[in-house]
């Protein structure tokens, strides 16, 4: 096991070696991109996940107003699109190609 692991790192880094040699740019924008969805996203979604949740069963017991939750169920929604949007917004026009 230890020596498939070790077989595959040395793959993935022979893979980033030629990938950076080619195109260092979108090595970069992609481990920083990565970096930094992972730092916004993760905390944002445990929160808002709580929250949910937490502030739906409030709702249910009639502790708190629907009006309330409203921005929680926002939240939720974009938080639930953010990956998607994100990746539509930066990968996907970088790979298009010109078909006309």
């Amino acid at each position: 096991m230890k020596q498939k692991l070790k077989r595959l790192f040395s793959a993935y880094g022979n893979l980033l070696g030629i990938l950076y040699q080619r195109a260092p740019v979108m090595v970069i924008m992609t481990f920083v991109a990565a970096i930094v969805l992972g730092l916004i996203q993760t905390p944002l979604t445990l929160y808002v996940n709580s929250h949910i949740f937490n502030d739906g069963l409030l709702v249910a017991q009639g502790e708190m107003s629907f009006q309330q939750y409203v921005p929680v169920l926002v939240l939720f929604a974009a938080v639930s699109l953010f990956p998607i949007l994100i990746d539509r917004i930066l990968f996907l026009d970088m790979w298009r190609k010109d078909h006309s």
